[in-house]
């Protein structure tokens, strides 16, 4: 969706009521908590990239990248998020 482009506000994405895949890898996204009111209530949403991203630098599972908030997707592994 906007791979590569140096993102690092994803707002704008908020209000979009239909997501089933989100390609952000190799971006800026910074924020964990802005990632989860994106993810919140798109039940539809199965697969979040978020490859190269300093949000996921460090993070080895979802309880490190969601560390202070419910994880809103069930399963993450090499930067992607997914949902079963």
């Amino acid at each position: 969706m906007v791979q590569s482009n140096k993102i690092s506000d994803i707002s704008p994405l908020f209000d979009t009521e239909t997501l089933i895949e989100i390609d952000l890898s190799f971006n800026l996204v910074q924020d964990s908590a802005q990632l989860s009111v994106l993810i919140q209530n798109k039940k539809e949403l199965l697969v979040v990239d978020l490859q190269a991203n300093p949000v996921t630098a460090t993070a080895k599972n979802l309880g490190e990248l969601f560390a202070d908030e419910p994880a809103p997707m069930t399963y993450f592994q090499g930067g992607v998020l997914y949902k079963n």
